[in-house]
């Protein structure tokens, strides 16, 4: 049955995302442009990498390649001012509203980091509507932090927004079968976290007919998980790219297989390091990544398009659907819980790590643990240590607002609020989308 539901032909979202904008073809910024990239990066003219990474031209690409074979050869040449002339390089983000009032300094704050989805002709990947980019060099959406955003932005009213950045990720879908970590040509090749079945259930749960619009959608991402998706040269057999299985047709899922190969797209990130070195440091930290969270945000996948095949009046996958989810919450007990503990599992080993997946919300979130379970990572979640990033508690706080009583949770949103009170001191950094969200959570 699930070899069926995989391959099963779709019909998408016409509705949702009308005509396709026009698919980019993605090339890493070090092969478009050659050993000019290196060379740039070399001389140490632009300080940051990811900024030349991410640098916009100022004419297509082999103009500017033939202008610099040109004016290179000349006697006063000074590549800085080549750079100068020729490319927009990002700078650091700097926050330039002014507000004195809390609330809507953050509001005005998050807004502003929406960009528009055009094609620069740099590495970035175009988006049908304006995005919430990370500020600054850091001028992409990212997947993993688009169900905050769309909380956020939920909050605040901003709905049209809300459809605007479910459609921009389906757009994704669509095009490239997947949803890329961020819109940069570097960021292609491999997803994150799944998130998009959460915002789509929350945004459309309550809307039959919406949600099943978005079932091709739902299904074609499904479908980047479990399917065949290589063949190995050597034995010219097939592999899967994150399917782990586990015996009696029984699967779970992971980021990548021993067999697989992780484009290295940040490699230009790590001075002194190979692509081939770098390929193969992400494959070994990504295969088993947040396990636990993937499973849980997949049982969550599943979940959904049981009610989006519901919605649209196939009973049969809404069943079918809902028996695998069925099967991956056993499968899921089985192993990551061991000793009264939810524990990371190396599926490259066969053995529990010795930490606490740092993920622990998206399981709360998903609800794929029994009561029992659940009252263990609530707990644990409460009990987080200080030094884990804003963008963990806030995700954190999300968990606590669905499953702690009213007064628990204002406590622990103050405690959160009162970490942030000087915002003042925000002014001259990064603004986290995330610390927007603070503000709007709860009236």
């Amino acid at each position: 049955m699930l070899k069926i539901l995989i391959l099963t032909s779709i019909s998408f979202l016409s509705i949702s995302c009308g005509e396709n904008i026009k698919t980019k073809k993605f090339e890493l910024p070090q092969d478009k442009w050659g050993l000019f990239f290196d060379k740039v990066l070399e001389a140490g003219i632009v300080k940051n990498p990811k900024a030349w990474a991410n640098a916009v031209p100022k004419g297509q690409q082999t103009e500017v390649l033939a202008y610099y074979e040109a004016i290179s050869k000349e006697k006063n040449f000074s590549l800085k001012s080549f750079i100068d002339s020729t490319f927009t390089i990002p700078k650091d983000y700097k926050n330039e509203i002014k507000e004195t009032n809390p609330k809507l300094f953050f509001k005005k704050s998050f807004l502003a980091l929406f960009k528009k989805g055009e094609d620069d002709g740099g590495s970035k990947i175009p988006t049908r509507y304006a995005y919430c980019s990370g500020g600054g060099v850091y001028d992409e959406f990212s997947y993993s932090n688009s169900f905050l955003v769309y909380k956020t932005l939920k909050a605040i009213g901003e709905t049209k927004k809300c459809e605007e950045l479910i459609i921009n990720l389906a757009q994704f879908i669509q095009d490239y079968g997947y949803v890329p970590a961020g819109n940069r040509s570097y960021l292609m090749g491999h997803s994150e976290l799944p998130v998009l079945a959460y915002i789509i259930e929350d945004f459309y749960g309550s809307n039959p007919k919406k949600l099943a619009e978005f079932s091709g959608a739902l299904n074609k991402e499904y479908m980047y998980w479990m399917s065949i998706s290589e063949k190995n040269e050597k034995t010219k057999t097939e592999f899967y790219k994150s399917l782990v299985f586990l015996g009696n047709n029984k699967t779970l899922n992971r980021f990548f297989t021993e067999d697989s190969t992780l484009n290295a797209s940040n490699y230009f990130l790590e001075k002194g390091k190979t692509k081939t070195e770098l390929n193969l440091e992400r494959l070994a930290e990504m295969s088993n990544a947040s396990t636990c969270a993937l499973n849980a945000n997949l049982y969550k996948l599943e979940i959904v398009l049981a009610k989006a095949y519901s919605a649209l009046g196939k009973e049969t996958y809404a069943k079918s659907f809902n028996n695998l989810a069925a099967q991956r919450s056993v499968l899921y007990k089985n192993t990551f819980w061991k000793d009264e503990s939810l524990l990371e599992y190396d599926f490259n080993t066969k053995k529990h790590k010795d930490e606490i997946s740092e993920d622990l919300p998206w399981v709360l979130l998903s609800g794929i643990l029994s009561k029992k379970e659940s009252d263990w990572v609530l707990e644990k979640i409460k009990n987080k240590p200080d030094k884990l990033s804003p963008k963990i508690s806030f995700l954190d706080l999300l968990a606590l607002e669905k499953n702690l009583n009213l007064e628990d949770f204002h406590k622990a949103k103050s405690s959160l609020e009162n970490k942030y009170n000087n915002y003042e001191i925000l002014n001259t950094n990064r603004v986290d989308v995330t610390l927007a969200f603070l503000c709007f959570i709860q009236n």
